[in-house]
């Protein structure tokens, strides 16, 4: 059986790129994944685009939050959650 998108995020092993459904167009877009950050109780992945996107420059990344419960990945638009996950992501660097 095929993982989920979340389940590989979350395969601490690994080394997979993810495919997503991203944008109006529900576009397939593949991923690298950065990291995976808990904050509270809630858990995020930082994942960098390695296919063109309009309005994302190429070192940019984006944060999406996990539902574990249902399996599901949501982009992250609020810029006080994802300089949260960002700074807590560069935190983990650095130790």
């Amino acid at each position: 059986m095929e993982k989920t998108a979340v389940e590989i995020i979350l395969d601490e092993n690994n080394e997979e790129n993810i495919t997503l459904s991203f944008g109006d167009n529900d576009e397939e877009i593949e991923f690298e994944q950065v990291a995976v950050v808990e904050l509270d109780d809630d858990v995020f992945a930082v994942l960098h685009p390695l296919d063109a996107i309009d309005g994302i420059e190429e070192e940019e990344v984006l944060v999406f939050k996990i539902n574990k419960e249902n399996k599901a990945i949501e982009l992250v638009e609020d810029p006080d959650i994802i300089d949260e996950v960002i700074d807590a992501c560069l935190d983990d660097e650095e130790e």
